[in-house]
């Protein structure tokens, strides 16, 4: 499919748009989930033959990123803000 048709399918097609929304909203969520993940692994990983933590593997480098990458995300949530995309914590959220 080309991107002109998604785009088109989208504006013209009510469901198809719900489902557009709800499938960026899943993907933001995964992403920011993944990359708290990445972060919590990169702070403080595990031994677990031992159960002791080892120092972390990026140090500045890696909190840089990681707050680079949540202010992105929340950059690209707030841009998406409206109708069908409620923020969380709003009434609306679900």
């Amino acid at each position: 499919m080309r991107s002109w048709t998604a785009y088109d399918h989208r504006r013209r097609d009510p469901a198809f748009a719900a489902g557009w929304d709800e499938a960026l909203r899943i993907g933001l969520f995964r992403i920011e989930a993944d990359t708290i993940a990445a972060r919590f692994e990169a702070l403080a990983p595990i031994d677990y033959d031992t159960g002791k933590m080892l120092p972390p593997a990026q140090g500045v480098t890696c909190d840089l990123e990681f707050w680079r990458a949540l202010a992105l995300l929340r950059e690209h949530k707030l841009a998406r803000a409206g109708p069908g995309f409620a923020r969380a914590g709003s009434r609306d959220a679900g």
